[in-house]
Parts: structure tokens; sequence; C-alpha cells
């Protein structure tokens, strides 16, 4: 799988929040859009918990995602 796109995580006004360890990772799913970070705040609250309806809906893109 191809996971060479990036996004810049400043746009996301918690960016600095996100562990060394997972900054390719969050950059790639920003850029590829399963993960949007909160619909009002736009923050990805990396530090934070996940209710089992976020987690789905990150599931389902990141499926969605892989069939193409």
């Amino acid at each position: 799988m191809d996971v060479s796109n990036t996004k810049d995580l400043a746009e996301f006004p918690d960016y600095y929040k996100v562990s060394g360890y997972a900054a390719d990772a969050m950059e790639w799913c920003t850029a590829e859009e399963i993960i949007k970070g909160d619909g009002t705040t736009k923050e990805l609250m990396p530090q934070g918990n996940t209710n089992r309806a976020e987690c789905a809906t990150i599931i389902s893109r990141y499926v969605s995602f892989s069939e193409k």
C-alpha cells in the first residue's frame, strides 16, 4: 500500500501533542482523510480517548481507502 501521501499536522491546533513515534502515521492518515480531527475544533486529540462510533468511522474509512 502506498503510504507516501502526507499532510502537515500543523494544520491542526493540537498537532504538538502527537507523539514522535506516531507522527508519520498521523500525517498519512490525515492526508488520506482517514482521520479528520474533531468536527468542531479540528483537534486531533491524540492523547484522548476514542468512543466506539469514532473508532468504527476510522476503520470504515481505512477499509474504503484500502479497497481503492
